[in-house]
């Protein structure tokens, strides 16, 4: 399972929030000071080095105070202020993002209301880490995380909203459940990772690109998209072209840069999203039995290959999937000790690194399985990344179709595989 992205840009962030300004939402008064705020996040952070940093605020005329980029990397994440740096409340007449309707409020099946919830996600403050910005698990903000920002006030003590960037902190705490009125929102954990991407050179215009046709999906929805409108143009070489393994058919470099990509997209060791697919790379139930993870049993427990690991997001078949696997997953006696792992909590702490011998073997299946099908470009690592990334969020039939047929298909999440394919796939040629 993925986090899905928007295909909007900031350059309609901007214009909303002039419309906005101009339909009296928001006033730009006399500046005050910069003050420390609690904020959610609305998506999962974006990490850029320092060449992708640039090229994102040229692309999109954010001004961002804080100096010359000294750090690594940035972490650029959306998020809404609820409360000052001691936790309480701010007075609706001083917090313009209390004025801002709630994004997670629309209907995400109507055209129309996905637009407006677009437009209204847009109005959103970005937030960009300073210099000194760490987090000890090495992962980046995750949506709904609370977070400790900065941001101008007037004269008045007020916020402001006036196009310019505010700062990201700190992590002030990792989500819980009682901020599930953001889990509702299906569409806005990572909005402008797509965007954010294309700073790393993810999505050019023409070949490699994610055109004016690839609008945000709903989930499960089937596009007619041509392969050849975003097919990714050969950009490194591989190891070797004749490998039977991932391992050898990237470079070192290359191999990382892959895995990095789609984790980015996926998750770290820790995540299980709401249909229960767990660890970095969000394996499915059906592939922790293929891999042994789980006994036969416990398999067949949940109803095996007939059992729908799917349903809509709050509504009571997703519920009910949640709750049969987090039984069935909690039960050490289905855990079938592969690797070490004997426990959901071996699991999660990637015990004897199994979550990333279990990565080899699924990568490399799908991979022998494109080839069998003539459906990945063995000369053109950026080709194969982005097939291999398709393949690990729709399968490989998935992916076959996306390929061969101009089937573009998203996941639950309302992801699109050819998002997979450009981002990922780009990605693999650093």
């Amino acid at each position: 399972m993925s986090y899905p992205v928007s295909s909007f840009t900031s350059t309609h962030s901007l214009m909303a929030l002039a419309v906005a300004k101009s339909a009296g939402k928001f006033t730009t008064p006399a500046r005050g000071e910069t003050k420390t705020f609690v904020a959610i996040a609305l998506e999962d952070g974006v990490i850029l080095n320092k060449e992708q940093f640039e090229k994102w605020l040229g692309e999109t005329n954010i001004e961002v105070k804080q100096g010359p980029m000294t750090a690594p990397a940035r972490v650029i994440v959306r998020a809404k202020v609820v409360a000052d740096e001691h936790d309480r409340p701010i007075e609706a007449k001083d917090n313009p993002f209390a004025k801002l309707d709630d994004p997670c409020d629309f209907n995400y099946s109507d055209p129309v209301e996905f637009k407006e919830a677009m437009a209204i996600m847009a109005q959103y403050t970005y937030f960009v880490s300073g210099k000194d910005f760490s987090l000890s698990d090495d992962t980046t903000i995750r949506k709904n995380d609370q977070i400790y920002v900065s941001l101008k006030t007037d004269s008045n003590g007020a916020l402001m909203l006036d196009g310019t960037a505010g700062r990201l902190i700190s992590l002030k705490s990792r989500a819980k459940d009682e901020y599930t009125n953001l889990d509702t929102c299906q569409i806005l954990s990572n909005v402008f990772a797509a965007q954010a991407s294309s700073a790393s050179g993810g999505i050019p215009s023409g070949t490699g690109a994610i055109n004016s046709s690839t609008r945000f999906s709903y989930p499960g929805e089937k596009r007619n998209i041509p392969f050849s409108t975003y097919q990714n143009a050969k950009a490194c070489d591989p190891a070797n072209t004749e490998a039977e393994t991932l391992q050898d058919y990237f470079t070192n470099t290359q191999w990382e840069a892959f895995k990095k990509g789609l984790a980015q997209f996926e998750g770290n060791y820790a995540s299980v999203n709401q249909w229960q697919y767990m660890g970095k790379y969000q394996f499915s139930v059906h592939k922790m039995k293929k891999y042994k993870m789980i006994t036969q049993a416990a398999y067949d427990s949940i109803g095996g290959s007939k059992f729908s690991q799917s349903g809509e997001k709050g509504k009571a078949t997703q519920i009910a999937v949640e709750k049969k696997l987090k039984t069935m997953y909690d039960d050490p006696k289905s855990w079938a000790g592969t690797d070490g792992v004997s426990s959901r909590a071996d699991w999660i702490a990637n015990k004897n690194e199994a979550q990333e011998k279990m990565f080899i073997k699924h990568a490399n299946d799908e991979f022998k399985d494109l080839k069998r099908k003539g459906m990945i470009d063995t000369s053109n690592p950026s080709d194969v990344g982005g097939m291999l990334a398709s393949a690990h969020l729709l399968g490989t039939g998935g992916a076959t179709n996306m390929r061969k047929n101009g089937i573009v298909k998203a996941d639950g999440n309302s992801m699109p595989g050819h998002v997979y394919y450009v981002v990922v796939g780009q990605g693999t040629c650093p």
